[in-house]
């Protein structure tokens, strides 16, 4: 076994301690191997994608960690870079491919200059959406979810905006 490889196997013992610790017996074996299901799924995923070892993801997203890693650790928060999930090189890049035309609200509808926040100004029975990407709800699914590979070690996460309008069905990409 590489000194990587037992490196990663004591973090995630670790962490599945920390598992076992929020809860006894049977369901605190089985929140342990449910954490640990999802860090061994994402390991190779993300060191693909991002073109880092996976010691060094493991590292920088145990790193971002502020509460439970049963909380934390689930396939929400951590899901395959793939499919739905743009990745983009740079920031510039991002910001190339949304443009200025704004960000759909999936709320109102509205075109909101935030893409976390609403502030497209439109009222319902006579209240102003303040719809947030980050909330409960998200973006209904209706947003775009994504990451950014230079970006990815300081902030190891899936971010969620408000769909860029740019980026709509439809929509001319020169906007």
């Amino acid at each position: 076994m590489s000194i990587q490889t037992t490196r990663i196997e004591n973090i995630i013992e670790d962490i599945k301690q920390q598992a076992r610790k929020t809860w006894g017996g049977d369901e605190g074996e089985r929140r342990a191997e449910s954490v640990e299901a999802v860090i061994r799924k994402i390991l190779p995923n993300y060191a693909q994608v991002i073109g880092k070892p996976e010691l060094e993801i493991l590292e920088a997203i145990e790193k971002l960690r502020t509460y439970s890693v049963v909380n934390y650790y689930q396939d929400a928060n951590f899901p395959l870079l793939e499919g739905d999930i743009k990745v983009y090189q740079t920031e510039d890049e991002l910001r190339e491919i949304v443009g200025k035309a704004g960000f759909r609200c999936p709320a109102c509808e509205g075109v909101s200059s935030n893409p976390y926040e609403c502030n497209a100004g439109v009222e319902r029975d006579g209240v102003t959406c303040n719809w947030k990407a980050y909330g409960l709800f998200g973006t209904f699914g209706k947003g775009l979810r994504f990451t950014i590979v230079e970006k990815f070690m300081e902030i190891p996460k899936v971010d969620e905006i408000f769909m860029p309008v740019a980026m709509e069905e439809g929509a001319d990409s020169n906007e």
